[in-house]
């Protein structure tokens, strides 16, 4: 009767590079040299392809292949989803006076219509500008594109319902920035300029200095902490 290897006689782990020559990890089963766990980017890159995208190559088993196509398929179908969905919500709650309450973008619907649609897909520009070899997507440079700069905006981290005590601070911030025209509101410096959003002026001004995505939110994090507590 064959003993019934263990794990850690089966298992190891693998660093594989994929089409952009970055460099990828998982456990694999050595009998099959097969990845049998999660796949881990071994770099920094402001987008990562969700794991069921990221496969073996079928001729070299020294490399990952990130399939571009299939998720931008289906992200195409998730948007199309997402937005019947946002249209049926919005003919039920509101009948006939639907189309004036409708953003031009899911951003600028009402929050009663967004709370029940929830957020929409991630953007169709991150898999897209990938699969062209964009440098900043792909974690090349920490310099952002100014076509990114929307992108990153919205990925200012959305509050949760229930906020420690130090994002509680951000939250009061927002508020008098948003009732407060200048921005000024007893605060030393400005931090809102009227008609442009603080964030995205913020972003456009440190990747000017060579910041990262990561940096410039953690940047943002404390600058706000700092106005609020003055």
């Amino acid at each position: 009767m064959s003993k019934e290897l263990s794990q850690p006689e089966t298992r190891a782990y693998r660093t594989y590079r994929d089409q952009h020559d970055r460099e990828w990890g998982a456990p694999i089963d050595k009998r099959t040299g097969h990845a049998v766990g999660p796949w881990e980017p071994k770099f920094v890159a402001p987008w990562y392809p969700e794991a069921k995208y990221v496969k073996h190559h079928p001729r070299d088993d020294r490399l990952v292949q990130i399939d571009y196509d299939s998720n931008i398929r289906d992200l195409k179908e998730a948007h199309n989803a997402y937005d019947d969905l946002r249209l049926k919500a919005a003919m039920n709650m509101y009948g006939s006076a639907f189309p004036t309450k409708l953003g031009k973008t899911a951003e600028e619907d009402p929050p009663e219509l967004r709370e029940i649609v929830g957020l929409p897909p991630r953007p169709l520009a991150f898999p897209e500008a990938a699969k062209e070899g964009n440098r900043w997507v792909l974690g090349f440079t920490n310099t952002i594109p100014t076509w990114a700069y929307a992108l990153v905006a919205a990925e200012e981290p959305h509050q949760r319902k229930y906020l420690d005590a130090d994002e509680e601070l951000e939250t009061r911030l927002d508020i008098e920035e948003e009732h407060d025209p200048g921005a000024t509101g007893g605060k030393r410096v400005q931090v809102r300029g009227p008609g442009k959003s603080a964030y995205t002026d913020f972003v456009k001004e440190q990747s000017a200095l060579g910041k990262n995505l990561k940096e410039i939110s953690q940047m943002w994090r404390e600058r706000k902490l700092a106005a609020a507590a003055r």
